[in-house]
């Protein structure tokens, strides 16, 4: 699955951008749209949250596994 690091439900902006675009796995995209909901609110009906986006996606990772 080609995945946007930072979701565009978050940053429309960055839509096209091709740095943005990483492939994983199925359930790690699964996990990850969950912690993204978690940690930048993207969530439908959740308003979203003033946090720093994070393009590095072994950070991510850690974070995922912190949660």
């Amino acid at each position: 699955t080609v995945d946007h690091i930072v979701p565009i439900a978050y940053d429309s902006t960055i839509r096209a951008d091709q740095g943005n675009l990483a492939t994983i796995c199925r359930e790690c995209h699964r996990l990850k749209t969950q912690w993204e909901q978690y940690y930048y609110g993207t969530a439908q009906n959740i308003a979203k949250k003033d946090v720093t986006e994070i393009h590095d996606i072994h950070r991510i990772v850690v974070l995922m596994h912190q949660k």
